[in-house]
């Protein structure tokens, strides 16, 4: 069994580092021939924190070339050896991150990936946390929102489609209001306060629920053009009174 780079046991989950400036894509370079554990590549490249808890670069082990680890993730700086892995005929192996899960280097990778709550995963938020701390971390998470029909946390992008499929409910455009996916049309044209409705005095369009006030501000205007023709009118009564005084004098 081959050992790790780093910590000279033995190999588990053995992994390519990628992320070097001394990598390049089918030439050989530092790593060609070596492995690291994936416990170890994490912990060494820092992948346990996030990106900018980091130090800005860190150096390769065996050359002068470096890597930006503000700027890597699991996914990309390092390659899983599933070759080497399935060589391996060792089937007592624990998850060296939770130390619970048993099994050969394949079972012990997907338990990894897919179950261990002390595995290492990236937030949408880029925050990098432990899967046990996943659902404490949504609760506080601005890029999480919490479903009231069912009081999970879903990623905010996602939150329409999960409402639309998993409750059959979406979300009306004006009023905001959840409504079911069959009555949402009925909702939009007769209920929803903000449909739109004609002001048949101005032959304008306005919202339902401003509809009143749209109609009194029509009633307001009408009375300061009525008061205003009273003014005009109670002037000329006056004018018209003071011609009839003049005539009477000759």
């Amino acid at each position: 069994m081959e050992l790790c780079a780093i910590c000279k046991e033995k190999c588990i989950i053995p992994v390519e580092i990628l992320c070097f400036n001394c990598y390049k894509k089918n030439e050989i370079n530092c790593f060609s021939f070596l492995r690291v554990c994936l416990s170890c590549s994490i912990h060494y490249l820092e992948l346990d924190k996030s990106k900018y808890e980091r130090p800005y670069s860190k150096k390769c082990l065996y050359c002068s070339e470096s890597a930006l680890l503000h700027f890597i993730t699991i996914k990309y700086a390092i390659k899983i050896d599933f070759s080497l892995m399935s060589l391996d005929t060792n089937q007592n192996y624990e998850c060296p991150f939770c130390n619970e899960a048993t099994g050969n280097q394949v079972e012990i990778y997907k338990h990894a990936i897919d179950q261990c709550p002390n595995f290492y995963i990236e937030c949408i938020c880029e925050k990098i946390i432990r899967r046990c701390e996943l659902v404490a971390h949504r609760s506080s998470c601005v890029e999480f929102a919490l479903c009231e029909e069912c009081d999970q946390y879903i990623a905010k992008y996602a939150l329409k489609d999960h409402l639309k499929h998993n409750h059959n409910l979406d979300t009306c455009y004006r009023c905001k209001m959840k409504i079911e996916c069959d009555q949402m049309e009925d909702h939009v044209h007769q209920t929803c306060e903000y449909r739109s409705v004609l002001c048949e005095y101005c032959l304008k369009f306005c919202d339902y629920k401003s509809w009143k006030d749209h109609l009194n501000s029509h009633m307001n205007n009408l009375m300061d053009d009525i008061s205003k023709l009273n003014n005009e009118y109670s002037s000329l009564l006056k004018r018209h009174e003071l011609l009839n005084n003049l005539f009477e004098r000759y």
